[in-house]
């Protein structure tokens, strides 16, 4: 998959310990709006998280869209979008240096629809967060206003502006497709 960007703070030294880890976000498109989660705070997520040793791409994101939607997703219709890399010292251990790849894939959603409440995570419960539709250029715009420090948030903002530059929305790519015709 390609590397969209690398976010470096270059705050850490190589000789430090490595905690590596390796997350996958989904796209999820319905009526021009994006499958989010919102925080109390008004920052907007794109959903995904984490993957549990050994299990595979599409089985996390299957999970985690679950979890944080309540969206089942059709994995055969995923399509990779691309790569993001974040390095820095980690937060959590300032003695270690950190480095995240999260795998971006669109997909659509299926028919299936998780019962309330949602399996959100002690830190998601803490900043509020809930599942929304949401147009991805407002997603965008609030988290840029956002005093968020999370690195989620730049993560995700900076994502959304790429992929809506270089991609566009469903309705973009159709209107583009059409004039070509």
């Amino acid at each position: 998959m390609k590397t969209i960007f690398v976010l470096d703070e270059k705050n850490y030294t190589e000789d430090m310990p490595l905690e590596l880890r390796t997350t996958v976000r989904a796209l999820i498109w319905r009526d021009g709006k994006l499958a989010m989660q919102r925080a109390a705070s008004g920052d907007y997520k794109i959903p995904g998280g984490g993957m549990a040793p050994g299990e595979d791409r599409m089985t996390a994101l299957a999970r985690e869209v679950w979890e944080e939607t309540g969206l089942s997703i059709l994995t055969k219709t995923a399509r990779e979008i691309g790569e993001t890399v974040e390095k820095r010292r980690d937060v959590c251990d300032p003695q270690k240096r950190f480095e995240r790849h999260t795998y971006f894939y669109e997909v659509e959603a299926g028919d299936e629809v998780a019962p309330a409440p949602l399996h959100l995570t002690d830190s998601e419960k803490a900043l509020g967060f809930s599942a929304v539709w949401a147009d991805p250029e407002e997603a965008a715009a609030a988290n840029l206003h956002s005093l968020s420090e999370r690195h989620c948030t730049e993560r995700d903002t900076k994502f959304l502006i790429w992929y809506l530059a270089q991609v566009g929305t469903p309705a973009r790519r159709e209107q583009a497709v059409e004039m070509t015709v």
